[in-house]
């Protein structure tokens, strides 16, 4: 991958060999994804971080809960890797580029309020999904949200939002 990719070491040497490891899966993702990423990336100018187990940044996501994180003031990507849970990795990396993606199409509105911002997050939400599914980069994802979807179907469709209720 060509574009600017960190990798934070861990701090407890015993993660160290994920960093190989990080680095050849990064190198064997699929052309068609990582031509999306490339080209996302590269036109944003954004530079990716990955952490490692017990990195500092991987400290920071994990206070806030989170395996990824497009970082728009830093023009960054964090991500976490570890080893045997790829799929979620380059799902999330997928996801977060993404949002990169949907920021640099759609037209600026310096302050949505209201409708328009709910909108707004829906639509960004929605398109960062769209490439994991296009890309199928995790099959267990993907079979998660059409058991929701067709979870949804049957209990609002079929009977009814106060069926629910």
């Amino acid at each position: 991958m060509p574009f600017n990719i960190v990798i934070d070491p861990p701090i407890n040497k015993m993660y160290m060999y994920q960093e190989k490891q990080c680095m050849e899966y990064l190198d064997g993702i699929p052309r068609e994804i990582s031509d999306f990423l490339k080209s996302t990336l590269m036109r944003g100018d954004i530079n990716v971080m990955v952490r490692l187990p017990t990195s500092p940044t991987h400290v920071y996501l994990a206070s806030h809960a989170l395996m990824g994180k497009y970082d728009k003031n830093l023009s960054m990507v964090l991500l976490y890797y570890v080893e045997d849970f790829e799929d979620v990795f380059l799902r999330t990396f997928v996801h977060e580029v993404g949002h990169i993606y949907f920021e640099q199409k759609h037209r600026v509105v310096e302050e949505p309020l209201g409708d328009e911002l709910i909108l707004y997050k829906i639509v960004d939400e929605s398109i960062a999904n769209y490439f994991v599914f296009k890309f199928r980069c995790d099959e267990k994802f993907v079979e998660h949200v059409e058991e929701l979807v067709r979870l949804l179907e049957t209990y609002i469709v079929e009977g009814g939002v106060l069926g629910i209720i």
